[in-house]
């Protein structure tokens, strides 16, 4: 079940991660609040997980290309 309440915490990332892509932090909270309900630690049948419940390869491509930009946040984490 989604919801926004979960989504809710994580507003101030939302805000930062919309910052410079074509998405606003509301279509950000948005997706968040269908995919995980704002659980950070979702996992679905399939086997992906995460707030925005991408796969462990995706999270891999996404996690390098934000290093190569000096980006280096200490709770980026994938499989």
């Amino acid at each position: 079940r989604s919801t926004l309440k979960g989504v809710f915490n994580y507003s101030d990332d939302l805000m930062e991660a919309s910052e410079g892509i074509d998405v606003p932090a509301a279509g950000l909270a948005g997706i968040m609040a269908v995919e995980s309900g704002g659980k950070d630690k979702a996992k679905s049948p399939t086997g992906v997980t995460g707030l925005m419940q991408i796969t462990g390869d995706t999270a891999k491509d996404i996690a390098d290309r934000l290093v190569k930009k000096g980006y280096m946040p200490n709770s980026l984490e994938y499989d």
